[in-house]
Formats: structure tokens, C-alpha cells, sequence
């Protein structure tokens, strides 16, 4: 297991086209260097408006790679965490930790934590606990703590961004018992029954006040990064014994609608639903925390004869999900689509999907798809950690802002994993920041305080710690290694053979401040 004090790895940009360099800059690293002491005498000249000792340094300071790489930690069903339900708070918290240990070790920056599964929570509050931490609906973890305050500080300390990912209407995949504070009980008039299923009712106006209730009170108490919808807006169709698709149950909520005088179709009404509870979603994450992300991930075939050679499930009628006006409203900061497609597929190749999907992007809004990870743990046939990287180098030619979720973390992040060896030995050789979300700028003011001793370079802030520190070097060859490393850390470790070195600071937005270049000699 890596850890945040394992050896520094020497980057190089594998894997990365020449496009990407020139048009994202490079830099990076993924954790803290552990570097052998060496015997050489350094004298530091610090280089001031880019002189030392009326010498031009040789070369600009590369800028800051950015890609979002990012991971699903799926909690329903004990799927990713934790392994299993009923453990202690102090096992929870160690898998915690190793997970995000191993984030960091394999170069990703971002960790998409599932926080409502089924109306219920990760966290203390006015929804039950879920049944995943414990076993039982409504009980805490032993002794009592709170897990998603747990999450954000580790992530953050690590320099990861951590997005909160719930399911608005989903509210029982199961008739198992719930808590008496569970909404099926609380409010039953907002839940229909879909087969062994319970849903909210998206018709029902109280269904959508309740779920932005619950954002709203997830983001005034969390430093979460980002919010995160999943594709279950109305459920996937089940059918009957007879192989008929069964009818959501939602004819009350629909009559009241035409008795109001609504005029659209009930395909059309469902739609708009869903679209008035994202439209509203995005008002409130502008209006609490303006400057973090808003993201969906969407089935990941269009629908809606989009793409009619490609046929399965269409999201727009059967989902009533219609991603295209949510991206020409710009009510998302990016869209996930799953493409869980490989590249030689016949009909739905990844290629083509992406393809399509990208032409969805602009400045306001990032397209970055969801990985099929699982397939390649799960040993399916075609699939292997080649693919997957196919698939990300696919991402980096298509994709303005390059950027890519694994699903999920059980399946990506586990020992002796074969595909955590391939990406890691080539997509992911050199480390990446996450991109600053549009409408902010991606340079800031403050120019950190640094001083080397030996080799290690003590470094603070005037102000709040960073996210990350950015150290850079440069060799007598004019090449230069680029890291990324907690904010938290006080001092960073110069390898041995540097004539340069560049310091900066990245903050919780990911911007850069400015840079403090000193000559080795």
C-alpha cells in the first residue's frame, strides 16, 4: 500500500499527446517525496522579476497540467465503502485512508462519494442513516462520528477534490424495514411503489422540495467540492411476467397536472420534471456555494434518435432525462455519461459515443465520461486495463478540457490490480491538477514564502494552507519534473541533480498563485 511519504516517482508526459502538453502545460506530481540524502553543497540564488545575478533563467516555468481524474466510492450496498456493513468506526475510518491512499498513489485528483443512496445518508441529519454503515436503517456508526466530514478532511489533506453524489428520487430498491424518520414514513404521500421498488413521486411538487431541503442542508454544513446526480431520475423500466414494460405509478400526480391546465404530453410532463429539479438544483449550488461544481452523469447512449444506429434503452422516453437542454442551459458544470462500451465494439463503440457526447461541450460546460472499470475487474470478455487506457488517451484528443470517472473504486483501486498497474505505468505517469471550473480565473495572486536548507525547500502562505503545492525542477539539461503535493506539507524535497526549482501554490479552486523560481548550484 502507497502512502502519502512514498518514494517520489521521476514523471514523464506518456501518454499524453503533443496537443495536450501545448494546450494544458505541464506540471505535478501525486505525493510527498521521500528522497535519499545526498552529499552535494547547495547554494540557492533566488531570482527576482527573472534575474539572478543579471542571468535570464534559461526557459519559462511550464504551466499546470489539468485533467479531472476522477473515481466513484459507491456506499449503497456496500459496493466500494464500507466493505462490508457493522464495522467499527475505527475499521471505517482505516479504509477510509487506504482508499485515498491509494487515489493518490495512482494519480487520480478527484473522488465522486455516494452520500444518499436511498433516502437515507452517510452523515447525521433529518434522513436516516444508511443501512450500509451499520446493517440497520437509522443506526449510526459505533462509536458515534461523522463519515462524510471524515471523507472531506481526508480527501483535502491529500490535495483531492471530494464531490457529494446522491440519488434525488430513489427511495427503497427493496421492502426491507426502514427507520421511522425514513420518508416512506414521514411523508408517504410523496412515494409510489414500482414493483419491489419505492420511489419519490418527481410529479408531486413536495418530491422536488424535498430533495433540494436536503441539498440545500448538505451544502450549508459541508466544504464538499462538487454535487453530483447519478442517471436515476425515474427508474430504469421494469416489466411484468408477461414481458410489458410496467407504467411508473404516477396517474394522480398527472391528472392534477391536466386539471391545473397543463398542456404538455405525459412523456413530455415527466420530462419536465426532471429538468425543473436540475434547473433548480443549479440556482441553489450558485446561490449556498458558488464557486464548486455541479455535475450529472447520464445513461450513456443519447436517446432521443440521437444516435439511432447505436438502438438500447433511450433515456429521453423511457429515463425522461434529456441531457442536450440541460448542456444548452448550461445547468451543469459537466456531464458524466457512463460509456461503458469498448472501443471495438460494434455497435456502440466508445470512440463514437464520445464523439458524440463532445459535441455537447463549451466553455460552460465539460464533458467527462464514466469508465467501465468494473468490467475489467469482473474479468469481461474484451475488456482488459489496455482498454481503459485506450479509452482515456481517446478522451485527451477529444475533449478541450480532458477529464474521465472510474466505476468504480473497489474494482480500480485494489491490491495487485492489474489495471492499476497499466494506467498507472501509462496514462497516469504524469500527475494532473483538476481544472478550475469555468468562470474562474486560473491564476491568482500570492506569492509564497520559500527557503531551502540542503535539499529540502521549507515552504508557507500568508494566508490559508493550499489544496496543493506545485513543485517543479529543472535539470542542467533543461528538462523539467513537475509534482503535486499536500498543501499540508511544510517542506518539500529537491532531487538530487536540480539546477532549478518552481514553487507554487494551487488553492481549493485549483488556481495557481504565483511562482517563486530559485537556482541550485
Amino acid at each position: 500500500m502507497l502512502s502519502d511519504t512514498d518514494q517520489l516517482h521521476r514523471p514523464v508526459v506518456a501518454g499524453l499527446s503533443r496537443k495536450r502538453v501545448r494546450l494544458h502545460a505541464a506540471v505535478n506530481m501525486s505525493r510527498p517525496a521521500r528522497i535519499v540524502p545526498s552529499l552535494l553543497l547547495v547554494v540557492v540564488m533566488v531570482l527576482h522579476s527573472g534575474r539572478c545575478a543579471g542571468a535570464q533563467p534559461p526557459v519559462s516555468v511550464p504551466g499546470v497540467l489539468r485533467e479531472f481524474r476522477g473515481v466513484w466510492v459507491a456506499t449503497g450496498w456496500n459496493i466500494d465503502w464500507p466493505t462490508q456493513p457493522g464495522l467499527s468506526a475505527a475499521a471505517q475510518q482505516n479504509e477510509v485512508r487506504q482508499m485515498l491512499d491509494r487515489v493518490v498513489a495512482l494519480g487520480l485528483n478527484a473522488v465522486v462519494l455516494q452520500v444518499r443512496s436511498e433516502a437515507d445518508a452517510i452523515y447525521p441529519s433529518q434522513q436516516p442513516w444508511s443501512r450500509s454503515l451499520t446493517g440497520t436503517s437509522g443506526e449510526g456508526p459505533q462509536p458515534a462520528y461523522d463519515p462524510l466530514q471524515y471523507w472531506i478532511r481526508q480527501a483535502h489533506s491529500r490535495g483531492l477534490e471530494l464531490h457529494a453524489w446522491i440519488n434525488p428520487f430513489r427511495v427503497q430498491s427493496s421492502s426491507r424495514a426502514v427507520a421511522a424518520e425514513h420518508i416512506s414514513r414521514t411523508a408517504p404521500e410523496l412515494v409510489v411503489r414500482y414493483g419491489e421498488q419505492r420511489w419519490l413521486d418527481p410529479g408531486h411538487p413536495g418530491s422536488i422540495a424535498h430533495v433540494l431541503q436536503v441539498i440545500e442542508d448538505l451544502l450549508q454544513r459541508y466544504d464538499v467540492d462538487g454535487l453530483h446526480l447519478d442517471d436515476y431520475f425515474y427508474p430504469y423500466p421494469i416489466r411484468d411476467d408477461a414481458g410489458a414494460v410496467v407504467e411508473f405509478p404516477d396517474t394522480a400526480s398527472w391528472e392534477n397536472y391536466l386539471r391545473q391546465g397543463g398542456q404538455y404530453s405525459r412523456s413530455d410532463w415527466r420530462r419536465s420534471r426532471v429538468s425543473r429539479l436540475v434547473s433548480l438544483i443549479r440556482a441553489r449550488v450558485r446561490r449556498l456555494k458558488p464557486d464548486i461544481r455541479f455535475g450529472i452523469s447520464p445513461f450513456g447512449l443519447p436517446g432521443r434518435g440521437l444516435l439511432p444506429q447505436v438502438g438500447g434503452l433511450d433515456q429521453y422516453e423511457e429515463l425522461y432525462a434529456d441531457p442536450q437542454r440541460w448542456a444548452e442551459r448550461s445547468w451543469c458544470d459537466y456531464l458524466t455519461p457512463q460509456l461503458y462500451w469498448r472501443t471495438t465494439d460494434s455497435k456502440r463503440a466508445f470512440g463514437m459515443l464520445l464523439n458524440h457526447w463532445s459535441g455537447l461541450q463549451k466553455s460552460s460546460l465539460q464533458i467527462w465520461p464514466g469508465l467501465n472499470a468494473s468490467a475489467v475487474a469482473d474479468g469481461q470478455s474484451g475488456w482488459t486495463g489496455k482498454e481503459i487506457a485506450d479509452q482515456i488517451r481517446l478522451t485527451r484528443e477529444f475533449l478541450t478540457v480532458p477529464g474521465h470517472v472510474h466505476f468504480s473504486a473497489r474494482a480500480l483501486l485494489r491490491d495487485g490490480s492489474d489495471l492499476f498497474a497499466e494506467l498507472r505505468q501509462s496514462v497516469y505517469q504524469e500527475p494532473a491538477a483538476v481544472p478550475v471550473r469555468a468562470g474562474l480565473t486560473e491564476r491568482i495572486g500570492g506569492k509564497p514564502t520559500v527557503s531551502l536548507s540542503g535539499r529540502v525547500l521549507s515552504v508557507s502562505t500568508a494566508g490559508a494552507r493550499p489544496r496543493r503545492w506545485c513543485l517543479q525542477t529543472r535539470d542542467q539539461n533543461g528538462q523539467w519534473q513537475q509534482w503535486l503535493l499536500s498543501g499540508e506539507l511544510d517542506q518539500l524535497q529537491v532531487p538530487v541533480g536540480a539546477a532549478e526549482v518552481a514553487v507554487s501554490a494551487l488553492d481549493q479552486l485549483s488556481r495557481q498563485g504565483e511562482v517563486v523560481r530559485l537556482l541550485v548550484r
